[in-house]
Parts: structure tokens; sequence; C-alpha cells
């Protein structure tokens, strides 16, 4: 169940997406608009694909319940701020990019930077670009303490 408070941070997300200006960026990959990472920063990159078909880096095919584990391990193996890329593919829904999302803050990820509209061709295209500081999920609300 999607509370009120999950429902306010996607639709934030999303107007930032609409609002946000990326000529200030440094380039992190080609077309994506995305600042590059600092040395300090331990970036994970989700690939909402849509449908409940996600991608954490090099992992494919993985449901909305392997999210969390996924992220939590890659977060494990390496220091630094926990930094999500969530890279949403065009006719995603909102949804799909919420449990991306909140798969990541239940991981610990401190920020995320996001994609709308992503391509893998490199072009720039119509995407639009974010970048938002995010809180840690509530234990409440973590996918593996929920029914606990």
């Amino acid at each position: 169940m999607i509370s009120f408070k999950m429902f306010a941070s996607a639709a934030a997300l999303i107007l930032a997406a609409s609002a946000c200006d990326s000529r200030d960026r440094a380039i992190a990959a080609p077309g994506s608009g995305l600042r590059a990472a600092s040395p300090s920063e331990n970036v994970v990159t989700i690939r909402v694909h849509g449908k409940g078909q996600y991608a954490v880096d090099e992992a494919k095919g993985l449901g909305p319940g392997d999210l969390q584990p996924t992220v939590a391990r890659k977060y494990a193996a390496r220091p630094g701020t926990k930094v999500v890329r969530v890279l949403g593919y065009p006719g995603v829904s909102g949804y799909d990019v919420v449990v991306a999302v909140n798969a990541a803050r239940a991981a610990g990820a401190r920020r995320v930077d996001g994609v709308a509209d992503y391509s893998d061709d490199g072009s720039t295209g119509n995407h639009k670009t974010w970048s938002e500081a995010i809180e840690p999920l509530p234990a409440s609300e973590r996918p593996d303490t929920v029914g606990r």
C-alpha cells in the first residue's frame, strides 16, 4: 500500500523532473544530463523498464522484490555517500519509479538523481533530469520489515 507520504515524495520528484534545468550539470554518461559522481559517492543505477521490470547496475531482469536486497548488497560492497540513479524509460509508470526510489531509500540512499524518458542510445531526446536529497525509508514502510 502506498502511503500519502510516499505519494507526496513521488509527486515532488515528478514535479522536480519537469522543472529541472540541466545546463549547469557535468555529463555523467552520454546523453544522461546527470552530474558526474564525486569520488566520495557510492552510486547505484536502477533502470526502470516498466511493468515491474528493473535492472540494477549489471543485474537485469529483476522484479520489485529483488530491488532492495540487490541495492543494499551494492552499497555494502563500497564506501561512500549512497546515491541512486533512477533511469526511467519512456512509458514507465510513476508507481514503478516510486518502487525503485523506495527500494533505494530502504537500502540507505541519501540522494536520488533521475532521468525521465531515458534512452540507451545516448540521445538527449526529450528527457528531463532531477536530483533530490532523500530521507531513509522509515522501518514501518521498508519492504524487508513490513509484516514483522
